[in-house]
C-alpha cells in the first residue's frame, strides 16, 4: 500500500485537516481566508473526482 492509495481513503483528510490545525501559523485573516478557500475548493474536486472502495449503488 503506497502513499497515493492513502489519499483515497476519507480519514486521511480527516487526519491532514487535523495536522494543519495542530501545526497553524499565525497569518493574517485575508491569507487565511484565501487558504481556506482553496483547501475547500481542493477537497471539493476530490471528493467528486474520487471513487470510494465496495460502493456501487
Amino acid at each position: 500500500m503506497g502513499i497515493t492509495s492513502r489519499f483515497r481513503e476519507p480519514s486521511t483528510y480527516v487526519a491532514l485537516g487535523g495536522f494543519l490545525v495542530l501545526f497553524s501559523v499565525n497569518l493574517n485573516d485575508e491569507i487565511m481566508a484565501q487558504i481556506a478557500q482553496l483547501g475547500a475548493s481542493l477537497f471539493f474536486l476530490l471528493g467528486i473526482l474520487l471513487k470510494e472502495k465496495g460502493r456501487y449503488y
